[in-house]
Parts: C-alpha cells; sequence; structure tokens
C-alpha cells in the first residue's frame, strides 16, 4: 500500500500535479492536525507536511493512511519519525536558522543528506534549500 501511494505521488509530482498541504512548522497540536489532515483527506491533496515529531507522526498514522511528510535537519529526529511511520523525510527550511545568522554551505547539505541516505535508505528525501 505505502510504495503504491509513493508510487501515485512520483507520478503526481512527474506531472506537476501534486499538492502538499503544510500543517505548520512549529504546529504541535494534534486536534488542528488531525483536522488539517482529515480536511487534506477530503480535498485529495497527495500529501502532507508535518512537525517532525514522532509522537505526532504516531498518532496521525493511527488514524489515516495518507502520506505523512516531515522535515528536520537532525538525523536522529527524522530516522524516529520514519519508525513511527512518516513516509517521506525533507532536508530543509534553511531560512528558519538564517535569523539566527546560521547558513549552512552546499558541502554541508550534501553530506547532511548523504548521512540521511546511509540511516534512512529505504524512504524518498527531499532537499530544500
Amino acid at each position: 500500500m505505502k510504495n503504491l501511494l509513493l508510487f501515485e505521488l512520483q507520478q503526481k509530482i512527474s506531472k506537476q500535479k501534486a499538492v502538499k498541504i503544510i500543517t505548520g512548522l512549529n504546529n504541535f497540536s494534534i486536534d488542528f492536525i488531525l483536522k488539517i489532515v482529515k480536511g487534506a483527506e477530503i480535498g485529495q491533496a497527495s500529501y502532507v507536511d508535518i512537525a517532525a515529531n514522532p509522537k505526532i507522526i504516531f498518532i496521525v498514522k493511527s488514524v489515516t493512511s495518507f502520506l505523512l511528510y516531515v522535515f528536520s535537519i537532525e538525523l536522529l529526529e527524522l530516522l524516529n519519525c520514519v519508525m513511527k511511520g512518516a513516509d517521506i523525510v525533507e532536508i530543509g527550511n534553511f531560512n528558519v536558522f538564517y535569523n539566527r545568522k546560521i547558513f549552512f554551505s552546499s558541502e554541508e547539505i550534501l553530506n547532511l543528506t548523504k548521512e540521511t541516505r546511509e540511516l534512512i535508505p529505504n524512504i524518498p528525501i527531499f532537499v530544500t534549500i
């Protein structure tokens, strides 16, 4: 089932018909997230972007088979989310660090991507710069 959903997502992306619903970078309200996920299902979105929190991923996955997408630059956080049901991981949203004067070189991002692939070999990885 999961592979079929990922295949369908790949097809939508290649046809530029994928829609990602974002629940919020710092949204940890499970009730609010569940409402957004249900709305995304009704609206036939492609997948939902959820804060990288294993507890939230576990709860959401217990009530839906919808594709869940998480982002972080913390490898163990991504791994823990995948272990709880996240279907897609993203390394990115580096703009949240810019206000704190934290910048990542292309080499650091590439190394982070390689480390993530080694740690999580069978999950799609997006990298957003």
